[in-house]
C-alpha cells in the first residue's frame, strides 16, 4: 500500500487489519501475492474517484485468510464479472482499448493462477453505481486452523 500511495496523493487507501494481537500465517510466496494485491489496488485507484478511498481489508474466516480491496467507483456489469479472469480478456470501455494502453488482459488471470497455485480462491463482487470489491483467499498454516 506504501508503495501506491505515492502515485495517487490525493486518493486515500484505508487498511482495515486484523488486531495487532492476531497472527495469520500463510505458506505463500510473497511476491506473488504481493504481485496480487499490487494488480487489485492499481485497479482500484484508476476505477474510483480520487475523493473516495480505497478500502483494503484482511479478516480471518474459518481456516481461510481473506483479502479484499474495494473501491467506489462506477461498479463492473454482471456480463464482464464473469470474464475478468479469462486470459487476454479486456474490460469493454475501460481504458485497456486506448492505444498507449501496453496491457495484455493478463492481470487479473495472472492472479487467479498465483492464488489457486496457493490453494486459495479470487472473486469479484459489484453493482454498477456501487463499487467493486476484488478478493482473496489463502488457507492458514495448518496450526493456526481454529
Amino acid at each position: 500500500m506504501a508503495e501506491h500511495q505515492p502515485s495517487a496523493p490525493t486518493h486515500p487507501i484505508v487498511l482495515d487489519m486484523l488486531p495487532m494481537a492476531q497472527t495469520a500465517p500463510v505458506v505463500a510466496d510473497p511476491e506473488r501475492i504481493k504481485q496480487v494485491v499490487d494488480t487489485y489496488l492499481e485497479n482500484a485507484l484508476v476505477s474510483s474517484p480520487n475523493d473516495q478511498p480505497v478500502m483494503v481489508r484482511l479478516r480471518v474466516e474459518e481456516s481461510m485468510v481473506h483479502v479484499s480491496v474495494h473501491d467506489e467507483g462506477a461498479g463492473i456489469p454482471d456480463r464482464e464479472q464473469k470474464c475478468l479472469w479469462d486470459r487476454f480478456y479486456r474490460g469493454k470501455g475501460s481504458a485497456v482499448q486506448q492505444e498507449l494502453d501496453l496491457s495484455l488482459g493478463l492481470g487479473f488471470f495472472l492472479c487467479k493462477a498465483f492464488i489457486e497455485h496457493h490453494q486459495g480462491g479470487v472473486g469479484v463482487q459489484s453493482e454498477p453505481g456501487h463499487g467493486t470489491t476484488f478478493w482473496f483467499t489463502l488457507p492458514l498454516c495448518a496450526e493456526e486452523k481454529p
